[in-house]
Order: C-alpha cells, then structure tokens, then sequence
C-alpha cells in the first residue's frame, strides 16, 4: 500500500523559527511601538467613543501598510534564501521531502512570522478598547479581516516572485516592481502617449481606479484608512493570495535549483524579461534624457533618444542573463524591437487611429463642460451630480433652495476647546431638479441648446480640420519658432467634456496656439468661434447671476488693488505719454450705499464687453474685489448664510472703472493709466516692450 504523501514538516517549520527569530522578534517590537504610540495619541481625546477609537485603529493604515510590506519581503528572502546558493540548493534537494512538502513548509513558516505580530496588535487593541469602554468588536474584526488580506497577498507575491530568480537581490527588486508593475506601466504608456499622440487626454494615476487596486501597497495606504471602506476588494486580495501562493508552489516544483545564482531561473522566462527591461528602460530613461536635452518637441530626436535608452537595457538584461558582457551577437532581436517600436511611434505620431478627430453624437449631448484655458479638476464631478459628491460652496451665489437642503445642520459636535461644530448634509446624488439648478450656476458649464450647437460647431470644425490643425501647432510649439514671433502668441488649452443622455461623460483635448496678428485661414475660424462661445450669453448670464446680490445680504466689499506701473517709450502708443515710475497699491473699502452700485457696473461691464474682451477676461487684472455676504432670507445657523468670494477685476472692466473714479475710490492718475494700458494692450508689440503688470 503506497504511503501517503507529507505536505506539511514540523522539523523545517520549527527549524525557521529557530532561524530567524530575529525577524519575528523585530516585528513584535514595530507592533508594540505602534501599539504605545497608539493608546499615547487615545489619551488625548476628551471623550473615546467607539467611532472616535475605531477610526484611530484605521488610522494606523499608512504605518502598518509600509511594516507589512518590509517583513513580507524580508521573510519570505529569509526562508527561501537557500534557493539563492547551488550548494544549499542542493542539500535541501537530498532531505527526505517531497518539493510540495519543503515549499508548504517554508511558506506557513514565513505566514506564521507575519501573522503572530498581528494577532498581537489585534489582542491589545481590543484589551484597549474593552479598557475604554468603547470596544468595536466587529469593527476590529473587519479590521483584522482587512490586513490578513493584505499580509497574505504580499508575502504570496514575495514568496512567487522568489520562484522566478535564483538571486537574492533580484528576488527584492522583482518583489518591488511586481507592486507597482501595472500602475507604472500605465504611467510609462501614458507619457508616451501624452508626447506623441496629439489631443491626448492624460490618466489620472492616482486616483482608485483598476491600476491603484491593481496596486495593493497604494490602495491600502490610502483606503484602508477609511472605517467603511468595503470589505469585497479586500476578499478578492485574499483571493489572489491563494493564487499566487499555489503558483509559487507551481513554479518551485518544476524549478531547476542548479539555477541557482541566476536572475532569471526559469529559461522560458528569459525573452519576458529582457524585452519586458527593454521596453522600461526606453520609456524611463529615454523620457528622462529627452527632458535633458529639451527635444521633446522634436519627434525624430525624441524616437532616436528611446530607441538608445532601451537599447541600453537591452543589452544589460542580455548581459545579466547570460553573465558575460560579449551580447552584442544579439543584437537581432533589438533590431525587432526598433522596427516595432518605429512603427508605433509613427503611427501614434501621425494618429492612424483618429484618436483626436473623435465626435460624440450632438443628439446624445446634455451639457458640456467647455473651456479654452483649462478647466476645473471637479469638472467630471460637477457634470455628473446626480451620482456622486459635489461642493455646492464653488457657486459664488448659492441658491436659497439648495442652502437650506445642504446648508441646515444635521448635528452638532463638541470640540476638545469646549466650542462646538455643525455637522451638514453633503451634497450627494442630486436630484435631477437640482441637478439642473447646480449646473446652470456652475462656470464653464453649458446646458443651454444655443450654446452646446456653438461649442459642438467649433469641436466639429477642428474635427474636420485635425491634420491641419494638428501640424499647425506642432509646428508653433517649438521654442524656434517662438523665438521669431514680433508679437504676442496665444495658447488655448481648448478642452470638452460631454455629458451624454445615459450619464456618462466624454472627454477632448485639443490646444491651439494662435499668433496676434490673425491673417485668416483656419486660426481666424478657430478665434471667432472661441470669441463667440466665450461671448455667449449663457456664459454672461452666469457672470452677472453669480454677483446677482441683494444689497442688504453684503457685508462688505473691498476692491485690493496692487499695481505696478514700469514706464517705456510708449508715447507713439497712447494719448498722454505717463512720465514717471510708481506703484499703487492698497485697499479700497466700498462704502454701504454703493455696494448696489458697483455690483451693477461689474453686471453692466459683463454684457457689454465686446466678444474678444470676454475671450480674454481676467488674463490681466489691476484689481481683486472681496465680497462678503449675509443673507438674510437664511437662518442663523445656515451653513451657506455667511459667505465670502471674490473676483478679479481686469482692464476691460470700464463700468467699475468708472464708477470708482467717479465716486473717488481712485485718483486721476490711476485712471488714466488703466485706461491708457487698456489701449496698448490691443495694439500688436514686442513682448519685452510690453509693460510689466503684476496683480494679485
């Protein structure tokens, strides 16, 4: 009768112990400083209620992350360490067990080391809560729950990653990537792509989409700080941990342990590897030189830059795989790589896809978050209120309706200083009624049909004209030809983000550079739509609503105005040539029985400043306005009653400039320079003749 096979020995597993006790005695000490620092920083709350003590334990995740990570590497090097030796390798191969035997062993070895640590800390958090009367015994559970996970999964993927090489530094290095492997990869890609691909739209890298859960180290230093962050993603961690512990056992079965000492120890690994370095070492170190040599802008310089950098890495994986460094026999495959890597460049270059010419379907469109100089990070947010969180507080003029919905306290906390604090309902899940309400307050959002046909009309043009578009401004975005403009030069970062009838969102990005001088051609098409979008009269209905106050609701308003006047030659230029250097600056307080008043001249200046003024507001300002407003209709305790905002006041604003001149707020000089700078600065000039205006 065939004896059954032993998956599990007592001697090895108490022979690690006895091996690396120095480990596990480290550990123990990490666990019992972070338990000290813990219940040092617990006797400074006033009061420990079970919340309060149960975000404190998850407020211990980017430590323990980091310590987890540490040990997990360190001893599964620690009990797979023989592999990395020929001679120890083979002593281990004559011990009376099977390879499944010593690999299991090893394994719940190294586990136990990292989990005893852990129970421990488990333990004196919940003697320190039981102390504190304040005991979450399913919330440390979960707790618990969430780092075993965690535990398993790293030193699973320490232990796998140990199968793949036969060298200890290797085996560090591979366990170090193998965490960041898809998030950095999709960085690599995405840099490529922002260089090369014109109307890109970059990744958010850092944000908990699939790379970052991808990415265990990262997702539990940032969401396993969270006490109601859900338990599912972490059972899918414990998953893969499984997985990757019997694919380690896999590979160690079928491992050659004479392979002991080389980087890569399974052969059929070794195209992966070297091509896998090849590829990472053009798109690291070859971006790295192009922002050395400052030839981004040049597509061929750039291509060759990459191909050197992984050409380079190449041959060093070549070298590590083979330990000698005559390799340069092998330069075939190199040679597949370049052409592969040409062709990509090139076809990214050049957009064989149509990337950038993309439309959505205009039937399909219900608002479009539009802007021509960058738009606001919260902009996806803001479009898409009905299924998330939003900061009503970004609307200068909050509407009474939504005040009262997210403005009324819901609690109120005490403070340690014996004060207390109101807790308010966030603003999540709109309702489509305030969804719209939201929106039509919102800047550089459009809903009305006038404006998305004006906006889409322009998206549709540049569409149309992609290549022209596209070579124009590679052409101009070069530092050569900046250096041969005798006039100013404009940039616009024209963006859209489409909110389509089944609420999702799409995003476009395509910036122009236009010169001054407008001949005609397509920059003149481009300017006139991108004046007539920014003249529209949803977006001067939204200026004027925004400041649309009742006088008895401001408090105060102060105009800061901060000017620094550097005088040329500029008399050919204006009517009455300024003769002196000087600066103005100071506040300006606006008296009670103006505030009406000024409010209406910056309205009155927001409907008639010409297209082109609206296109170019606030790029040059000689003033800040801070107003502050109490309203009345709210109740005291209204979280939204009291309010402060401010806005810039540029040259263009000609009705508050003469409603503070004719009022007194400034003196004749002021006056006449800001009129006269408003002149010059619609007549075409040198830029280093310009003169220098500093705002704040």
């Amino acid at each position: 009768m065939p004896s059954t096979v032993q998956l599990f020995s007592q001697a090895l597993f108490k022979q690690n112990l006895r091996r690396f006790w120095p480990l596990l005695a480290a550990y123990i000490s990490v666990v019992i400083i972070v338990g000290f620092a813990f219940m040092t920083d617990l006797n400074y709350e006033k009061e420990i209620t079970a919340e309060i003590f149960m975000n404190r334990v998850f407020h211990l995740a980017p430590l323990l992350t980091l310590v987890i990570a540490l040990f997990s590497i360190a001893i599964a090097v620690a009990v797979y360490s023989y592999m990395h030796n020929s001679t120890t390798a083979a002593m281990v191969n004559t011990l009376p067990y099977k390879r499944k035997t010593i690999y299991i062993s090893n394994y719940f070895s190294g586990l136990f080391m990292l989990l005893t640590p852990l129970l421990i800390l488990f333990i004196a958090l919940t003697v320190m809560g039981w102390g504190h009367n304040c005991l979450n015994a399913a919330g440390l559970f979960k707790w618990l729950f969430i780092y075993f996970s965690y535990t398993i999964l790293l030193y699973s993927l320490a232990a796998a990653m140990g199968m793949l090489t036969g060298h200890i530094i290797a085996h560090i290095a591979f366990f170090g990537i193998a965490n960041f492997l898809l998030l950095g990869l999709q960085g690599l890609i995405d840099l490529f792509l922002s260089s090369f691909l014109y109307g890109y739209i970059g990744i958010d890298h850092f944000t908990t989409g699939f790379a970052v859960k991808a990415t265990p180290v990262l997702y539990a230093y940032r969401a396993a700080g969270a006490i109601g962050v859900s338990l599912s993603l972490w059972l899918a961690y414990l998953l893969a941990g499984v997985f990757l512990a019997w694919s380690g056992l896999k590979l160690y079965e079928k491992r050659k342990m004479e392979n002991a000492g080389d980087v890569i120890a399974i052969r059929k690994l070794n195209p992966l590897f070297k091509y896998g370095v090849t590829l990472c070492s053009s798109l690291a170190f070859g971006f790295i030189v192009i922002e050395m040599f400052n030839v981004r802008e040049n597509f061929l310089w750039s291509v060759i830059l990459l191909l050197l950098a992984g050409g380079v890495g190449y041959f060093v994986a070549e070298m590590l795989l083979k330990k000698s460094y005559r390799v340069l026999s092998t330069y075939k495959g190199f040679v597949v790589y370049t052409l592969i890597l040409i062709i990509v460049a090139v076809s990214v270059y050049n957009d064989w896809y149509g990337y950038a010419a993309r439309l959505p379907d205009i039937a399909k469109v219900e608002a479009i978050a539009f802007s021509h100089d960058g738009l606001s990070f919260n902009a996806v947010n803001n479009l898409q209120a009905e299924k998330g969180l939003v900061y009503i507080n970004v609307i200068p003029n909050v509407p009474d309706s939504l005040a009262l919905t997210y403005g009324t306290p819901v609690d109120r906390v005490e403070e340690y200083s014996g004060g207390y604090r109101y807790v308010y309902k966030d603003a999540v899940n709109l309702s489509p009624e305030e969804t719209r309400l939201f929106l039509s307050m919102i800047p550089g959002i459009y809903t009305q049909d006038e404006s998305i046909a004006e906006i889409y009309e322009l998206h549709a043009y540049l569409s149309q004209h992609i290549k022209e578009v596209r070579n124009i401004y590679r052409t101009r975005n070069t530092s050569r030809w900046y250096d041969i403009q005798e006039h100013p030069v404009s940039h616009y970062d024209i963006q859209f983000i489409y909110k389509l009838d089944n609420g999702k969102t799409e995003t476009y990005k395509l910036p122009v550079l236009l010169p001054k001088e407008i001949v005609g051609g397509t920059d003149k098409e481009i300017f006139y739509k991108l004046t007539s979008i920014a003249g529209s009269a949803e977006r001067r209905d939204k200026k004027v609503a925004a400041i649309d106050i009742k006088p008895d609701n401001i408090r105060y308003i102060y105009v800061d105005q901060s000017i620094m006047q550097k005088y040329t030659d500029v008399s050919s230029k204006v009517d009455r040539p300024l003769s002196a250097t000087r600066e103005i600056s100071g506040e300006i307080k606006i008296n009670s029985e103006d505030h009406a008043g000024f409010i209406n001249a910056l309205k009155a200046d927001y409907l008639s400043m010409s297209n082109e003024e609206m296109l170019k507001l606030n790029y040059e300002n000689w003033g800040y306005a801070s107003i502050a407003i109490d309203n009345l209709d709210l109740p005291p305790d209204n979280g939204y009653k009291d309010r402060n905002f401010g806005l810039e006041i540029d040259f263009n604003h000609k009705n508050c400039l003469e409603f503070l001149y004719s009022k007194g707020y400034i003196d004749r000089d002021t006056y006449d320079f800001i009129r006269e700078y408003s002149k010059l600065a619609a007549i075409p000039e040198s830029i280093t003749n310009r003169i220098a205006i500093a705002a704040r």
